[in-house]
């Protein structure tokens, strides 16, 4: 009896080893790509600006506080990440992302001059019937 509690504790304990090493496996295929967008002038955080992985096809756009989380990355590839922000030059960054971990890179966007052209307003008084 005591040899048989003891085969199933072995045989359980191998079980949850090999699960473990496995899930341990599959989450090193993948890592995370974090960041923060500034305005390089001023240091300002940049909310709501686009980040975007075009060989993935895969992108975001930053929080309140200029943060970025791209996750579920495949790792030990070369990626070209493309900021853009309306009014600020666009700029591209090229990363290795690491498997199981974070991998930091923030921008520093300078900004463009807009020139729009000009606005004419035309119009006619309009008599009103009585």
């Amino acid at each position: 009896m005591i040899k048989t509690l003891l085969f199933y504790f072995v045989c359980l304990l191998t079980f949850f080893a090999i699960i473990k090493n496995e899930n341990t496996f599959a989450q090193q295929q993948y890592g995370t790509i974090r960041g923060v967008v500034t305005d390089s002038t001023n240091g300002e955080v940049l909310a709501f600006a686009n980040v975007y992985i075009e060989s993935l096809n895969r992108g975001t756009t930053t929080d309140r506080k200029g943060l970025f989380f791209l996750t579920s990355i495949p790792t030990n590839r070369y990626y070209a990440i493309t900021v853009s922000y309306l009014g600020y030059k666009s700029k591209l960054e090229h990363v290795i992302v690491a498997p199981g971990k974070i991998t930091q890179v923030d921008f520093e966007l300078v900004p463009t001059e807009l020139e729009l052209q000009t606005v004419e307003k035309v119009a006619d008084k309009v008599a009103k019937e009585q």
